[in-house]
């Protein structure tokens, strides 16, 4: 059974707006469909532009008499000018800012937020309490990425499964993330970076480009302005962890990383970085 119902908010007064609202042909009272989806009025034309966005936006569930009591979708709340969003089953209590558009949700995504501008977005299901800054746009999440947040401006970025916990700041952009990549922090600037399955708790600084971690690369740091830089794969018996690559590392290219040699399976810290002759040294 699927529902496509809003209210919206004219002047302060939330009222209802359902374009179509099928119900159950019994027990209509506990099958409620979705409600208190909130549009705000987007100004010129408010008449015609209201029934775009009703129109555009699509809010779908499905429900049976053997799931027991089904509330719907609730709660989501739409800047001016948010069109050409489509949300999965039961994606409740999340809001947009102005002018987000063209995003694309699965199942169960609730309580994230999202600020203005943010655009051609997809979300697996079950993506929760994430917050977005502004101009969040062309970003892809698997299933289970939870409590990230973002800066401004980040874009073109690739998320796998159970990605959680990780801090971004402004401009993070092109970065590809493998499943269970967890409690990574990032600073501003950093891009076109790829990690692998399990890297999680590693700190990197500005304007780090370029850097390849392979599958569990755990607890590392990257200082600011490394670029161009590899480290190899490690495994669940043998993590890669507890290293520093300084700052200012660098390989040639994008098309000739610097390999660094970190030791698997170590538990005293490791650095990596080039002497004043320009020399590897860890």
């Amino acid at each position: 059974m699927y529902f496509y119902t809003f209210t919206w908010e004219n002047g302060g007064v939330i009222e209802d707006a359902t374009i179509l609202a099928n119900t159950l042909t019994d027990d209509t009272d506990m099958y409620r469909g979705i409600y208190a989806n909130v549009i705000k009025e987007s100004g010129a034309d408010e008449a015609n532009s209201f029934k775009f966005m009703l129109s555009s936006n699509v809010f779908c569930s499905s429900a049976s008499f053997d799931g027991g009591l089904f509330y719907g979708m609730q709660s989501n709340t739409l800047g001016s000018n948010c069109n050409s969003n489509t949300f999965g089953s039961n994606c409740s209590a999340n809001t947009f800012g102005n002018s987000c558009s063209d995003n694309t949700f699965g199942d169960d995504c609730a309580y994230n937020i999202f600020g203005n501008n943010c655009s051609h977005n997809t979300s697996e299901r079950t993506c929760l309490y994430n917050t977005f800054g502004n101009s969040y746009s062309y970003n892809t999440f698997g299933d289970y990425c939870n409590y990230n947040i973002f800066g401004n401006s980040c874009s073109h970025n690739i998320f796998g499964n159970e990605c959680k916990s990780n801090t971004f700041g402004n401009s993070y952009s092109t970065n590809t993330f493998g499943n269970n990549c967890s409690g990574n922090a990032f600073a501003d600037s950093c891009r076109n970076n790829t990690f692998g399955n399990n890297c999680s708790y590693n700190t990197f600084g500005n304007n780090c480009h370029f850097i390849t971690f392979g599958n569990y690369c755990q607890h590392a740091s990257c200082q600011e302005g490394v670029e161009y830089i590899n480290v190899a794969a490690g495994t669940s018996s043998a993590i890669k962890h507890y290293f520093t690559i300084l700052a200012g590392t660098k390989g040639t290219s994008d098309s000739n990383l610097l390999t660094i040699p970190i030791v698997a399976g170590q538990t005293y810290p490791q650095f990596a970085g080039k002497d004043s002759d320009g020399n590897l040294r860890v």
